[in-house]
């Protein structure tokens, strides 16, 4: 689950729809206008349908701007490999 998460942030943060479309129902990303920092994240549920809670911190390239927010990620498996079908965010 923990290199799967790495991997979608990573693509998340970039913003590439065409390379989310294979990660995520609904694609979405930062393109690329903020960096991401994994706080920390909570897993539960089943292994096939696991539920997460991840804590970042994003902060705005070429700024000091920066925030907290929590996502929500209702992740399914496909071909054997995860996918979010569901995310939410709230932003602290």
């Amino acid at each position: 689950i923990q290199s799967f998460l790495e991997q979608f942030l990573t693509m998340y943060q970039e913003g590439n729809l065409d390379q989310l479309r294979y990660l995520m129902a609904i694609p979405e990303g930062l393109n690329n206008q903020y960096e991401i920092y994994l706080d920390r994240f909570d897993a539960y549920g089943t292994l096939e349908k696991p539920v997460l809670e991840v804590f970042l911190l994003l902060r705005q390239k070429d700024t000091s701007i920066s925030y907290k927010q929590q996502m929500h990620l209702e992740l399914e498996t496909r071909d054997g490999k995860y996918f979010v079908e569901t995310l939410n965010q709230v932003i602290n």
